[in-house]
């Protein structure tokens, strides 16, 4: 295959780093405010929305952000395991431009074209 692994484990390697980074800075943000008292105290239904949005927010960034650092330590596991740019599915090889614009990317596009579909019925 054509591709070049170590290019894509330096990439890997370096969003792993801005990841793991953001991370930690939404766990300091967390700590800090639960050091500090929280959020003001509830006045009203208002107040209360929106001490909830901004809990959901953060909650949705960090699963987002675990999720991202999940798949990147994934793919650099199979760059090691020699697996790195074959689809987990069909094993055919996942072409050079999908792992160009995603990484992390396990399936090859057909593949994950029919996970989705799946996910969309309901499977």
């Amino acid at each position: 295959m054509a591709i070049e692994s170590s290019q894509f484990r330096q990439l890997l390697e370096a969003r792993e780093v801005v990841v793991v980074d953001a991370i930690r800075q939404h766990l300091d943000d967390a700590g800090r405010e639960h050091r500090a008292g929280g959020l003001p105290d509830v006045m009203d239904t208002k107040d209360s929305a929106f001490r909830d949005t901004m809990n959901t927010i953060r909650q949705a960034g960090l699963i987002r952000e675990a999720e991202e650092l999940e798949d990147i330590r994934g793919a650099l596991a199979r760059i090691d395991a020699g697996r790195y740019g074959v689809c987990i599915v069909c094993g055919e090889h996942i072409p050079e431009a999908r792992l160009k614009a995603w990484p992390t990317a396990k399936r090859c596009r057909p593949c994950q074209e029919e996970r989705e579909a799946e996910k969309r019925r309901g499977h």
